[in-house]
């Protein structure tokens, strides 16, 4: 959790800006280009009121043949000023947009890549606030940044252009605006504190929210609807009464600001006045006063907002750069210690397409005992191999290894006679085809889930993946056949549809390897049967790996089976077909 100590071990808000916007080198140029415009800008703004107090005193004094001109020049440089101000206006935006779009992208990628383990932690409510709350909030620092050199522009033009009306008005004004700035230091404190507490609250909300819409139709089932409006209620009204207290110190600044400014302006109406009365200062002169002093406090005031806003960017970048930063799924891997006496292989030169090898490997997550124990299993191509156990022994936990989701506390994982860390991570899950238990189908068409590990294949092709996972003839009654949709998460299929749609995505995948984790447990005997019964012409010499603990019900012939007990593996007794295909039919 960010606290207060965090914060104040936290690098300078200048580090922090400086390596988030990294994050961003595209918007560079844009970047530089916008303070350019606002340097233009605010220069033709502070123009302005000396044309304005030259053309006053022009026609006061009845100067007749300067009138047109004046009048013309004043007019020529607002129309300017207004047109760069809009030009300023829309390259902000621009730039806004782009960043938000690359950083939720960015930090969407490295969500993807992040270790397995890692995921855990998190539930996909805390997930999707990083990537949206956070990434906002760390947004705001574009408005400091985008409109730097006008704040310093305005300043600069103050300074200048105050005393040259009255130098004892001019000196006023400087001293109040510093009253002002040392009111912002003293709110800055408890402003970021309070924006911290916007964050996380922000966050456990989300998290309450998603839990109970992901998980309504088991609120329903147990009569819960009271205790999950009472969670989410609780948590919104946390996340309402932090935001309540942030923007109070917010608008207590912001009117702070304001009765100071008011101040300001009453103060230099009413000196000038006296001063016209007394001929030190003329009408002209008065009204170049109070628009100079408009033209200063515009982005002073804005200046005001953007540094109030500073303590929230600076939570949300704090955030993000800890996600960019975390630790990657493709990075590469930590030494292991190997078993005692058994140096680590060299990749054997003679391993042929699909050969699989564990040695030793032990996994045990964070904290707790070892799920496996010294494991050792060789596969050559083209065998089928059952690993059966009751739940709870470490099977899926084994089949999680093979894809690098999680990595080996010790021992190695050979695949094609190289050690799995020295693949490609990418390269390969590309070949290999899992269907596991938690069968999970996103919210699209029944053809584009299919694809997901192929999306070159054909319609031909699809079509003859479902039909070997005996999928065909219920997409075929389907309304739009391969075109259904099938809701989020699957919701309009049953969970045998579901599982066999996931059978034939995996099916549809080339690759050396099919791992089949308790894949055909929502399936009834005569569905299983016939799937099993098609996966021999499906297979086409793949290395096939079965994961079941109902291994009574495997229809397929099978070379070796082994059990795994207590995150022990352990060859059973050889057996050429375990129920036959035709006594199950």
């Amino acid at each position: 959790m960010w606290g207060a100590r965090t914060l104040s071990k936290g690098p300078h808000l200048y580090a922090l800006s400086r390596d988030f916007l990294r994050l961003l080198p595209a918007l560079h140029r844009q970047i530089v280009l916008l303070n350019l415009i606002g340097t233009i800008g605010t220069a033709l703004q502070f123009t302005v009121p000396v044309l304005s107090a030259r053309f006053i005193d022009v026609v006061i004094a009845k100067q007749a043949a300067h009138i047109g001109g004046r009048l013309s020049f004043l007019l020529a440089v607002s129309v300017g000023a207004i047109w760069v101000g809009v030009w300023e206006a829309r390259l902000f935006s621009s730039i806004r947009e782009r960043a938000a779009l690359a950083l939720q992208m960015k930090m969407f990628h490295k969500t993807q890549d992040m270790p397995h383990l890692r995921l855990l932690e998190y539930d996909s409510g805390h997930i999707a606030s990083r990537l949206s709350a956070d990434s906002a909030m760390a947004l705001e620092i574009l408005g400091p940044v985008c409109g730097l050199s006008k704040l310093l522009a305005a300043a600069i033009g103050g300074l200048i252009m105050l005393p040259r009306y009255s130098q004892t008005l001019g000196t006023c004004v400087i001293i109040a605006l510093a009253l002002h700035a040392l009111v912002i230091i003293r709110l800055k404190k408890r402003t970021t504190l309070a924006f911290v507490k916007v964050s996380e609250s922000t966050a456990a909300a989300s998290k309450e929210l998603y839990d109970s819409l992901t998980g309504l139709s088991t609120t329903k089932l147990f009569a819960a609807e009271a205790r999950r409006k009472r969670r989410v209620y609780r948590s919104a009204v946390k996340r309402a009464r932090s935001l309540l207290q942030a923007r109070l110190l917010m608008i207590g600044a912001s009117t702070a600001g304001q009765a100071i400014v008011l101040a300001i302006s009453s103060g230099v109406t009413l000196w000038g006045s006296l001063y016209i009365v007394s001929g030190k200062l003329t009408l002209g002169g008065l009204v170049g006063l109070t628009t100079t002093l408009t033209c200063l406090l515009g982005p002073l005031n804005t200046g005001v907002q953007q540094v109030l806003g500073l303590q929230s960017a600076a939570t949300g970048m704090r955030k993000v750069l800890e996600w960019i930063r975390s630790e990657s799924e493709s990075a590469p891997a930590t030494p292991r210690p190997h078993s005692p006496g058994r140096a680590r292989q060299a990749p054997r030169a003679t391993a042929r397409h699909g050969d699989l090898c564990l040695e030793d490997v032990t996994f045990s997550y964070p904290g707790r005992a070892p799920v496996l124990r010294s494991v050792n299993l060789n596969v050559s191509p083209g065998q089928v191999v059952l690993i059966s156990g009751p739940s709870g022994s470490g099977k899926t936990t084994l089949v999680k290894l093979l894809p690098r989701l999680l990595r080996p506390t010790a021992g190695r994982i050979y695949f094609h006679g190289a050690d799995l860390d020295d693949y490609d991570l990418r390269e390969l899950r590309r070949q290999m085809a899992i269907v596991s238990q938690d069968t999970f189908l996103f919210s699209e068409s029944i053809a584009d889930n299919i694809r997901l590990g192929k999306p070159d294949a054909t319609d031909s092709e699809v079509r003859r993946a479902a039909a070997l996972a005996n999928a065909l003839e219920f997409i075929e009654q389907m309304p739009s056949g391969f075109q259904t949709m099938v809701g989020p998460h699957g919701a309009k299929l049953s969970g045998g549809q579901r599982q066999r749609i996931a059978l034939a995505r995996a099916l549809l995948r080339p690759g050396g390897l099919l791992v089949l984790d308790e894949a055909t447990t929502n399936l009834d005997q005569e569905n299983e049967a016939a799937i099993y019964a098609s996966l021999p012409s499906a297979r086409q010499g793949k290395t096939t790996l079965i994961i079941s603990h109902h291994w009574q019900r495997n229809y397929l012939p099978i070379d070796h089976h082994y059990v795994l007990e207590r995150g022990q593996l352990q060859e059973h007794e050889r057996i050429s077909h375990i129920f036959p295909i035709e006594k199950a039919l």
